[in-house]
């Protein structure tokens, strides 16, 4: 069990294969946790002594850094890694990984708990609204367009079956 003085909200993120390519060391996002569990992402893992072993009884990490809030556990050594660190200690990156991993309002609340990079998104989403605005706009007038097309063709429709008029 951790200690509970220690425990404070962790950003945890898995390096492995992915992105466009399936290229290893993609590394991607998966949430904000009260603690760095193994369980909560299917890991099998055994406590022996001051270590802690895989399933094939490869060390993964020691017992002092998996109870603390910040740590590695090094499933395979290439593609299965597991980094958590506080919510605090995120970089630029990492924030960037968390907006494009995690849905809006996770992004959100994860990145107001780290207290950093706040502006920078608060600009973000405000370009963002200004470019959906715009697309909308475009849409809507388009839409507008075709619908005054339609309706020029509905009047001259009524207009040749009044008056008897064929082509």
């Amino acid at each position: 069990m951790k200690n509970s003085t220690e425990i404070q909200k962790v950003v945890v993120f898995h390096t492995g294969r992915g992105g466009r390519f399936n290229n290893q060391g993609h590394k991607t996002c998966k949430g904000m946790f009260d603690s760095f569990e193994a369980d909560y992402f299917g890991i099998n893992i055994y406590f022996e002594g001051d270590v802690i072993n895989d399933d094939s009884g490869n060390q993964v990490c020691t017992l002092s850094e998996y109870g603390s809030n910040k740590g590695t556990m090094d499933i395979d050594g290439d593609y299965d890694t597991y980094h958590w660190m506080p919510v605090n200690e995120i970089d630029e990156d990492e924030a960037k990984i968390i907006v494009r991993d995690m849905n809006g309002y996770s992004a959100d609340e994860i990145i107001e708990e780290s207290g950093q990079f706040l502006e920078r998104f608060e600009v973000h989403n405000e370009e963002l609204e200004l470019v959906f605005k715009t697309y909308s706009r475009a849409i809507a007038e388009q839409h507008l367009s075709d619908l005054e097309d339609k309706n020029e063709d509905v009047r001259w429709s009524i207009y040749d079956t009044v008056t008897g008029n064929t082509l």
